[in-house]
């Protein structure tokens, strides 16, 4: 499919057009990341990603360009991901601005993490989205090594989770914040959604707090943990999470159940069939009802799931991504809802890092799903490519990465591999090769 933008002239009778331009402007950033395989309609829904997340962009990271163009944490932290793999790393100053913002509202009272800054004699928090912000937090010293970002955003990371109260039963008192909000749509189940993500949450600072030697603080968050692990398995009724009061399952709690350790891996077979079939969340939390479903290794179904989601808007004659599901409702270009960019490269190319600032990277492509696959990385030591080519039973797999990481490369049996020009050596190089 052709994605183009649209402009819409209107000429009044009898001006003759000599030609008719435009000159964009944008975000000073590259186009350095890329993903292609043999499903086009994997490859429009990667390119109307990057698109919608371009033009979300100028001084800070927008909800949208045409609605507002207001700093919303939940949507920073979505696209903070997606520059990751796609933008050059001039985009990473603009998420530590945003941080830095943000940081700098914070009441030295209240301890309140805003979602929305700047902002004028007002408080605006919603919880949910400052608890995936904290998160957020550690994933981006994962991809880049940021040892002084963790220092700066530490001690607003811990006060703030200490805001929560817990009951006598061992789950959260529900903080509802300025706006009780946790996602667009309906049908939220919000005790299991909210104590899996400040879960999450305990676990990201948790691994700041060792990183930084604060073993104090490390203990009291193992502590913490424990006992909500134990609280929330209360939850559990056989067939997946859900609180007593809820009609029916929800794909979003039992999502951030998966990612933040809270559901044991026996009990991965309920929850595939909620996260597949279950189909609540909105544009915003269906990125992380693909990572939950990228964690237990259901490949095969995320895509299914992803292409069946977006079905109207890989179909739709227009360059950028909608708020909801339907064009009609809310914006036609929320970076939000670009998740299945990162999905793609993350996932279905399988290029991660194990390590923080990828001193070491997995590369473990879904042979099985497709025959080809070609993706670009932009890491912060330089471009990781891979391109794997099947025929004939055999994968072809050329890559090429910066000399100053180790890579974990998994590869069917009798691969052709070759790395950076050469065909693979194993003594003395810095690929582990793992045959399957």
């Amino acid at each position: 499919m052709c994605i183009r933008d649209r402009i819409t002239y209107s000429v009044p009778s009898g001006v003759r057009i000599l030609s008719l331009k435009y000159r964009e402007s944008g975000y000073d950033t590259e186009f350095c990341g890329d993903f292609r395989c043999d499903n086009e309609e994997m490859n429009t829904l990667w390119q109307k990603s990057l698109r919608t997340l371009y033009v979300t962009m100028r001084d800070n990271f927008m909800d949208c360009p045409d609605r507002e163009r207001a700093q919303w944490w939940g949507d920073v932290t979505n696209e903070m991901m997606l520059t990751m793999y796609s933008l050059s790393e001039s985009s990473y100053h603009l998420y530590r601005k945003g941080v830095s913002t943000m940081l700098s509202y914070v009441d030295p009272e209240t301890k309140v993490l805003q979602t929305v800054v700047p902002i004028k004699n007002d408080y605006f928090e919603l919880p949910c989205q400052q608890l995936a912000g904290v998160c957020g937090f550690w994933t981006y010293y994962m991809y880049t090594g940021d040892r002084e970002f963790v220092e700066s955003v530490y001690t607003a990371a811990v006060d703030y989770l200490n805001l929560w109260n817990v009951q006598d039963n061992g789950l959260l008192e529900h903080r509802s914040g300025s706006w009780d909000w946790q996602d667009w749509g309906d049908k939220i189940d919000i005790a299991p959604l909210e104590n899996a993500w400040y879960y999450y949450a305990l676990s990201s600072v948790k691994n700041m707090a060792e990183l930084l030697g604060d073993g104090r603080t490390a203990d009291e968050f193992d502590i913490r943990m424990k006992s909500l692990y134990e609280a929330y398995q209360s939850f559990w009724t056989g067939e997946g999470y859900r609180s007593a009061d809820n009609v029916g399952y929800d794909d979003r709690g039992n999502a951030v159940a998966v990612l933040s350790g809270l559901c044991s891996k026996e009990n991965y077979g309920k929850v595939r069939d909620i996260l597949f079939n279950v189909r609540n969340a909105s544009p915003y939390m269906e990125y992380y009802v693909q990572e939950a479903l990228c964690r237990m290794d259901e490949f095969e179904l995320v895509e299914r799931r992803m292409c069946e989601r977006y079905s109207e808007m890989i179909k739709e004659d227009y360059s950028t991504l909608w708020e909801n599901w339907i064009r009609a409702v809310g914006t036609a270009n929320h970076a939000w809802s670009g998740g299945p960019l990162v999905i793609m490269s993350k996932h279905i190319a399988g290029i991660r890092p194990l390590t923080a600032g990828y001193e070491k990277v997995e590369i473990k492509p879904q042979y099985a799903l497709h025959k080809n696959i070609s993706c670009t990385v932009p890491s912060v030591k330089g471009d990781i490519k891979l391109d794997v080519i099947s025929k004939d039973g055999k994968a072809e797999i050329n890559l090429t990465y910066p000399e100053n990481m180790q890579v974990v490369l998994y590869a069917p049996d009798n691969a052709a591999v070759t790395v950076n020009g050469r065909e693979l050596q194993t003594e003395g190089s810095t690929v582990v090769l793992k045959v399957f």
